[in-house]
């Protein structure tokens, strides 16, 4: 694969940003308001709360939080390896300035991923309570301006969802993501399998905090194969926790680990 060179790479881009920049004075493309606030990064990332996974996920460190983890990670793999770089070029535009162009908000700008360079547009448009968001990509010479995410949020940035494509040239829908915010964080948050076909089609990941003093906060992996259910809770300050899979543990009883992460009987 040929490199661009620096200056080349800058011309390029230069001239991207004047194409989908370039608007006519007129009252239409005049926005009404400030430009919407982003959703937050976390929101296409699957939290690692304090306390879980941590420490050794080998079975000496007990069977109970072992599955927890090994079912987290699965997870975690899927999504670090097939969302990097729509999640990279989502995380590059707090680091520019909108502009207002047909009717939506624009951020325009190259991203990096891997030392080969794409162009994204993340366009927003006002929909009066909603804010509709799309994610335009380009790579030179193959493809030019392919949907590479869709989403929607509420004004007040509290919730929304994300439909990533498997890859912008194919157009086919790989990943949902729905979530909330509480505060300053991430309150919950799904992660769901798209996929039109696939035997695993409808499974997910939800994953959020609670009020409970014992467990307060959770996992739970839908894995459609298997019709399971597994539901893990644990405690973010003690680190101890429980899970409940009966594809797993051919039971549906809870199975409790302690802070060190040891296999206990589960408390009353």
């Amino acid at each position: 694969m040929s490199k661009l060179t620096p200056s080349v790479l800058k011309l390029f881009f230069m001239a991207f940003i004047a194409v989908v920049a370039i608007a006519g004075c007129t009252k239409k493309d005049e926005p009404s308001g400030n430009a919407p606030q982003l959703p937050p990064k976390e929101t296409m990332a699957l939290p690692n709360f304090d306390k879980f996974p941590s420490g050794k996920t080998d079975e000496t460190q007990g069977l109970s939080h072992f599955y927890a983890a090994a079912g987290v990670g699965i997870w975690n793999t899927i999504l670090a390896i097939n969302l990097v770089l729509p999640v990279a070029a989502f995380a590059e535009s707090f680091n520019h300035t909108p502009f207002y162009k047909d009717g939506a908000w624009n951020w325009a700008y190259a991203v990096n991923v891997n030392n080969v360079i794409h162009l994204a547009n993340l366009q927003a448009i006002d929909n009066g309570t909603t804010i509709e968001w799309k994610m335009l990509i380009s790579k030179q010479g193959e493809y030019s301006d392919l949907v590479w995410f869709t989403g929607t949020s509420a004004k007040d940035g509290k919730n929304g969802s994300w439909t990533l494509m498997k890859d912008p040239v194919s157009n086919i829908p790989y990943i949902g993501i729905e979530w909330t915010k509480e505060n300053d964080k991430i309150g919950n948050i799904k992660f769901s399998n798209l996929i039109p076909g696939d035997p695993g089609k409808d499974s997910y990941i939800h994953a959020g905090l609670t009020a409970d003093t014992q467990y307060n906060a959770f996992y739970t992996i839908f894995t459609k194969n298997d019709n399971n259910m597994a539901n893990i809770e644990w405690n973010t300050l003690s680190a101890n926790g429980r899970i409940k899979s009966p594809a797993t543990f051919n039971d549906t009883n809870w199975h409790c680990w302690d802070w060190t992460l040891a296999d206990i009987i589960c408390p009353n």
